[in-house]
């Protein structure tokens, strides 16, 4: 299991914040946790921005690279920083 993974997990029912936008999220649930083809089908976060009630989907490695768990500090992070990570993933 990535660390990723295991922050959202250890923060599924938390809120997250955007590191750009600074919007807050409820996570709602992963899906595609046990998928036997992850490049067709990745682990998937489904989650709910709490002001407009709007639901989003993002694969995991994703959505943990441009959130946090509210109140977190990038420092604190069990691998690189949405600064530090290659800017393929924020495009």
């Amino acid at each position: 299991m990535s660390k990723p993974l295991d922050l959202l997990q250890q923060h599924q029912n938390g809120l997250w914040q955007h590191v750009g936008s600074g919007r807050i999220y409820q996570v709602l649930l992963v899906a595609n946790r046990n998928t036997t083809q992850p490049d067709t089908f990745p682990e998937t976060v489904i989650y709910q921005d709490i002001i407009t009630q709007q639901i989003w989907s993002r694969p995991v490695e994703v959505f943990v690279h441009r959130c946090l768990p509210y109140h977190t500090r990038i420092s604190d992070l069990p691998f690189k920083s949405p600064t530090e990570a290659d800017d393929e993933l924020y495009t």
